[in-house]
């Protein structure tokens, strides 16, 4: 049988409406550098947002919130090893490609 390869690079999870709009600059932003990002916009608890992203086999996950809008970093979380580094927008591309 082959190996599932899934569609989708990096999952962002949405802490709350008032993140969306953040949530989607960011998912844009990572695509217009050909990453394939799917997003999850249905206001859902954190861990009901990451089963989808695990039972795809997404590699990446992150979430954006409060804090990350603040900060303007990410805690993106390597799924398969459960590794997580805080990054920026602009550092995402290279960690996920690396």
């Amino acid at each position: 049988l082959p190996v599932y390869k899934p569609s989708a690079q990096l999952y962002i999870g949405v802490l709350g409406t008032e993140y969306i709009d953040h949530a989607r600059i960011l998912a844009n932003k990572l695509r217009s550098q050909n990453l394939n990002v799917a997003i999850d916009l249905s206001n859902k608890k954190v861990g009901d947002q990451i089963k989808p992203a695990h039972k795809q086999s997404i590699p990446y996950v992150l979430v954006v919130g409060e804090n990350e809008v603040k900060e303007n970093k990410y805690t993106v979380k390597q799924m398969e090893s459960g590794d997580e580094k805080k990054l920026s927008a602009d550092e995402i591309v290279s960690y996920i490609r690396n």
